[in-house]
C-alpha cells in the first residue's frame, strides 16, 4: 500500500510514468531482503515470480540498499530485537520450568556439515546430497561460521549448473546465520527459539571464541523434555517410599534403569550439582537429597529436598539419583575409590 502510494504521487505529481507491477515487485524485494535479512533470496524469489530481466538491476539496487540500511540501524535481526524486548526469562511455564536447569552442553551435540567460502555449486549441491540436509554452514578462514547455505535456494540454481558453477561460489549464496545458542545457554531457551522460528535445528557455538561445537535438533529437546517429565513424576512418586531405599542399594524401574542412594563424598562437600557437572560427568538424574539435620539435643532429623542445581552439599548429605545400572556403579566406583 505504501509503495502504491508513492508511485501514485510520482506519476500524478512528479510527471514520472513508472510501470506500477515492476514498482510493487521491487518493493517487495527489497522489504524480503530488509526484513528477513536474506538479499540473495529476495531476488532469487522475486526473478522466479516474473522470469523478467528488465527490472533486475534495480531490484537489486533496492535490495542492497534496504539490506544495509538495517545492518547500520538495528544491527541485528528484527526478529531477534522481538525476542529481546518480548521474551521475559523470569515468567516460567511448565516447559521452561522443567527445562531451566538443563544447558545446551547437557546435550549430545551432533555434527554440522560445514563448506567454505570459494567452493563451487556443483561442491554444494554434491554435500547436499551426500550428507542428506537441508543447509550447510558456511565458514571462514578462521573457521567461524559466517553463514548459512539452504537447500532449495541451491536447488533453484540446477537448470543453471552449467553457467554458473564458475560464476557462483558459496559465500555468494549464503545467508546471515541471525540465530545460535552459547553451550552454556539454558535448553529453555533453545527450546523458545526453536517453536519462535520454526527451526528443526540450531547451531550450538563456543561461548568463548565463537567456534562452531555442532548442533541440536528439535526432538532431542522433546527427548529431553520427556525425562524431565518423567523424572517429575518419578520424585513425587517415590517420596513417599524413600524409606524403603537403603543406601548403595538399586531399585530397578524398567529395562536397565534404576534408583539407589548414594551417601556423598567429601569432594562434593561444599559444592553444588552445577558446580560438579554431576548430570554431565556422571550421566545420572538427581530426584531427591536427603539432607540430615542434627538438632540441638543431638536428635537427627532427616529432610527431603528435591533436585536443586544450587543447593550446596553438606556432611552426611545423601542423594538418590536415577539411570541406568552402568553409570550408578561408575559413580560409586568413583566415591569409593
Amino acid at each position: 500500500m505504501f509503495g502504491y502510494i508513492i508511485l501514485f504521487i510520482l506519476n500524478n505529481f512528479f510527471g514520472i510514468s513508472i510501470d506500477l507491477v515492476s514498482f510493487i515487485l521491487v518493493g517487495m524485494g527489497a522489504f524480503l531482503a530488509g526484513i528477513h535479512s536474506i538479499p540473495i533470496t529476495a531476488i532469487l524469489m522475486i526473478f522466479e515470480l516474473t522470469r523478467d530481466y528488465s527490472f533486475i538491476l534495480p531490484l537489486m539496487m533496492s535490495v542492497i540498499i534496504s539490506s544495509l540500511v538495517m545492518h547500520v540501524i538495528f544491527k541485528k535481526s528484527i526478529y531477534l530485537s522481538q525476542i529481546d524486548s518480548e521474551f521475559d526469562y523470569s515468567t516460567y511455564n511448565p516447559i521452561s520450568k522443567a527445562l531451566d536447569n538443563i544447558f545446551v552442553r547437557d546435550l549430545s551435540l551432533k555434527s554440522c556439515t560445514i563448506v567454505r567460502e570459494n567452493e563451487t555449486l556443483e561442491s554444494l549441491m554434491k554435500k547436499f546430497i551426500e550428507n542428506k540436509t537441508s543447509h550447510l554452514y558456511l565458514i571462514d578462514s578462521n573457521n567461524k561460521i559466517i553463514g548459512i547455505i539452504f537447500e532449495n535456494e541451491v536447488k533453484s540454481l540446477l537448470f543453471e549448473l552449467n553457467n554458473l558453477n564458475n560464476v557462483l561460489v558459496a559465500k555468494d549464496l549464503s545467508n546471515p546465520l541471525k540465530i545460535s545458542v552459547l553451550e552454556n545457554d539454558k535448553l529453555a531457551n533453545a527450546f523458545h527459539l526453536m517453536n519462535r522460528f520454526g527451526m528443526n535445528e540450531l547451531l550450538v557455538v563456543d561461548s568463548k571464541n565463537q567456534y562452531h561445537l555442532g548442533t541440536i535438533s528439535y526432538s532431542d529437546v522433546q527427548k529431553q523434555l520427556s525425562l524431565e517429565y518423567f523424572k517429575n513424576d518419578l520424585t513425587r512418586n517415590i517420596s513417599s517410599e524413600f524409606s524403603k531405599i537403603k543406601s548403595h542399594s538399586k531399585v530397578n524401574v524398567f529395562d536397565d534403569y534404576f534408583i539407589s542412594e548414594i551417601k556423598i563424598p567429601d569432594s562434593f562437600i561444599g559444592k553444588s550439582l552445577s558446580q560438579l557437572g554431576f548430570r554431565e560427568k556422571f550421566r545420572l538424574e538427581v530426584i531427591l537429597i536427603k539432607k540430615e539435620i542434627i538438632e540441638s539435643d543431638n536428635i537427627t532429623n532427616t529432610k527431603i529436598l528435591e533436585s536443586d542445581p544450587k543447593y550446596v552439599f553438606n556432611e552426611n548429605d545423601s542423594l538418590v539419583v536415577f539411570g541406568k545400572k552402568k553409570f550408578i556403579d561408575l559413580l560409586d566406583f568413583h566415591i569409593n575409590d
